[in-house]
């Protein structure tokens, strides 16, 4: 900084003034780091230090049930699709040797149980996708089994007087999802640093 004051002498009185500016914030960063540091060796003491890390969440009972009856009825879906398709051609069989349905032919019985099939299969593997979203607490999750729960609502009231019992639970669930402590659940942790 001498150097620069010689050359440019307008600037010596300013080149004073920032370097007196630097010395004290070197001097206060000293400070502020050598506090820091007798804080945490006092707090460490005293065992109440903890470093940089993200309180576990503690999962909500409900979650925990509704992840748990998720993964049941995925692997039920799941397992009912095979069923399917292992049956496909008994049950072509059976279909074909019905009087009113001989104009059918077995292989588009067999090729529509086998797609009917397929997209249980595809829902009950979403469904356990769900229950792991669920189970970890991934917002993803939240949502997903929000959409269910409103696609179950939905066509609850398709099937109205029998479906009552169904779209009750679905409303139910619906609303225990969305209370505050259910969805802080499903929020991601920001770290923080301890004081």
């Amino acid at each position: 900084m001498e150097c620069l004051g010689q050359q440019l002498p307008w600037l010596a009185g300013y080149e004073v003034q920032v370097e007196a500016r630097v010395n004290s914030a070197r001097s206060r960063m000293k400070g502020v780091l050598e506090g820091t540091a007798s804080r945490a060796a006092s707090s460490a003491s005293e065992g109440s230090f903890r470093p940089m890390t993200a309180e576990p969440k503690v999962r909500p009972l409900g979650v925990l049930a509704l992840s748990i009856l998720d993964a049941l009825e995925g692997a039920f879906f799941v397992a009912l699709g095979v069923s399917f398709v292992a049956s496909a051609q008994t049950w072509a069989d059976t279909i074909g040797s019905d009087p009113s349905l001989a104009s059918l032919g077995s292989a588009e019985l067999i090729s529509g149980i086998q797609i009917s099939a397929a997209f249980i299969m595809i829902i009950g593997a979403m469904v356990v996708i769900n229950a792991y979203g669920l189970w970890k607490g991934k917002n993803w999750g939240w949502w997903m089994a929000m959409i269910f729960a409103l696609m179950g609502a939905a066509s609850s009231l398709l099937a109205f007087p029998i479906g009552l019992f169904s779209m009750a639970v679905e409303v139910l669930i619906i609303y225990y999802l969305a209370r505050r402590s259910v969805r802080d659940y499903f929020q991601p942790v920001i770290e923080t640093v301890p004081d």
